[in-house]
């Protein structure tokens, strides 16, 4: 058993600890060293960490002009001063060192449901600045959760909460100077406080300091996100640029997935953008492109899930940007055949979305459903729709030309539309058919399946009345 106090793990000495005969091995008459099953404590007073080993085993061979290593420390702990536990470590590795070459034929470090396993070469000397050929190869399982474990020991939280497990495959090339890392990795379930990213696979490579990946793919339950053409230079400051394609990304499954739930909203999207932003010292990105959306759909929340809104397609062209607290837009819009617009609006993680819109020009056409209404005409409108995870609410201001509602003939309309608690109302109502004026409110209960209507009317010709009820019945006047 050992028991040694340091005052410091990394001592300022002038004697350089890499210097060493090689040659001196020779004349020394111990062919094997071996120490089995040894206790052993350490102490680094200026670091505050503690170490403690048990059953350490160590083999050393003497091979004249180098020297085998073989260690295996099944039973390992490191505690940081002010850690609550410590953190347990198993170490294995066996290798032959030289004068001018690292061999190592295989290396083992595991701590909870980590690992990493690594085997290969390193020319030219024992200091790393001296490597001047490097082949090594390592197999990497990360699970996320250890990972708030060590951040006991480092005494205060450096990442958001992490769940998940990543595995990869890395290799190590080139020179200490100028490395080439290849990396082939994947993931499966991983979440980033508790907003679920889902499964991705990547291939990269960092070569010249610049990271670059053709291939990385993000899929989960909301749909498929492909990420190509990605560089970036992280010791210049420099953005990271990248291409990104969705597939079939469902947006209502998207929010839930980052906790904000039970959104009524189908929004299936496609569509690629070009991407670019600083992942350090924040990650903030900026894209530019166009998506296309399929079936949207804006339904009840209740059981029994009524349409409120539903439009076959859609086109949005414009920009994004993406933060770790929200993603905002601002997009040109094109519904169906003719009708444009524009929108633009916030979703935060946290406080849930505001969604603006303008339509100078909407053919009603070119809408599938409005809350089951059958309606005809053309429409101008501006509003918002915002909400979180447990309400939502809709206010627009709607200008109609040459309405027709279920086959009735309304005229110009004009009127101030909200939607809250299932209840869709047609406030603050102006009409004019032909020469007759009318005013009122509409209000449709949707749970209920019920329509309230107030109108009155100042002056109304026989005529336009009977061209109301045109499409339904012909009105015995004139």
């Amino acid at each position: 058993d050992f028991k040694i106090v340091f005052k410091d793990l990394f001592p300022t000495s002038k004697k350089d600890m890499t210097k060493f005969d090689f040659k001196t091995l020779s004349s020394i008459p111990v062919d094997e060293l071996d120490l089995s099953e040894i206790a052993f404590w350490a102490k680094f007073e200026t670091q505050g960490i503690a170490l403690r080993l048990s059953d350490l085993n160590l083999n050393l061979g003497n091979r004249a002009r180098s020297f085998f290593v073989q260690l295996n420390m099944p039973k390992a702990e490191v505690k940081f001063k002010g850690a609550s536990d410590p953190v347990p470590l198993h170490l294995a590795a066996r290798g032959l060192i030289e004068e001018k070459k690292i061999q190592l034929s295989a290396c083992q470090i595991k701590a909870g449901n980590s690992f990493l396993v690594a085997a290969g070469r390193v020319d030219g000397g024992l200091k790393p600045e001296q490597w001047t050929r490097i082949d090594v190869s390592s197999r990497i399982r990360l699970d996320l959760s250890n990972i708030a474990d060590w951040e006991r020991i480092l005494r205060r939280p450096l990442l958001p909460k992490l769940e998940g497990t990543i595995k990869s495959e890395v290799s190590v090339q080139g020179s200490f100077a100028t490395p080439i890392i290849s990396t082939v990795a994947s993931g499966a379930d991983v979440a980033i406080d508790d907003h679920l990213l889902g499964n991705f696979r990547l291939k990269s490579a960092w070569k010249n300091g610049r990271v670059t990946a053709d291939e990385v793919v993000i899929e989960s339950d909301a749909g498929t996100v492909q990420v190509s053409k990605l560089s970036w230079k992280p010791q210049n400051g420099e953005n990271l640029t990248a291409t990104v394609e969705a597939d079939h990304l469902e947006i209502g499954k998207l929010l839930e997935n980052i906790k904000i739930r039970s959104v009524p909203i189908r929004i299936p999207v496609s569509g690629k953008l070009d991407c670019k932003g600083p992942l350090l010292p924040v990650p903030e990105m900026d894209c530019f492109g166009t998506a296309r959306v399929r079936n949207l759909l804006v339904h009840t929340r209740d059981k029994k899930k009524m349409t409120i809104v539903d439009v076959p397609s859609a086109e949005a062209k414009g920009s994004v940007k993406v933060t770790t607290k929200a993603v905002s837009y601002k997009t040109e819009l094109s519904v169906g055949a003719s009708s444009k617009g524009e929108s633009d609006g916030i979703i935060n993680y946290q406080n849930g979305f505001q969604i603006n819109y303008t339509g100078e020009q909407i053919d009603i056409h070119d809408i599938k459903s409005l809350i089951g209404l059958k309606l005809d005409g053309g429409l101008k409108i501006s509003g918002t729709t915002e909400g979180t995870s447990k309400w939502a609410r809709l206010k627009m201001n709607v200008a109609g030309r040459n309405i027709f509602l279920a086959d009735y003939w309304l005229g110009d309309v004009q009127s101030e539309l909200t939607y809250k608690s299932g209840v869709l109302q047609f406030a603050k109502l102006l009409g004019q058919a032909g020469t007759s004026r009318y005013a009122g409110q509409v209000s449709v209960n949707i749970p209920r399946s019920e329509i309230y209507v107030q109108v009155k009317s100042p002056y109304a010709d026989l005529a336009d009345i009977k061209e109301a009820f045109a499409r339904k019945v012909s009105l015995p006047f004139s």
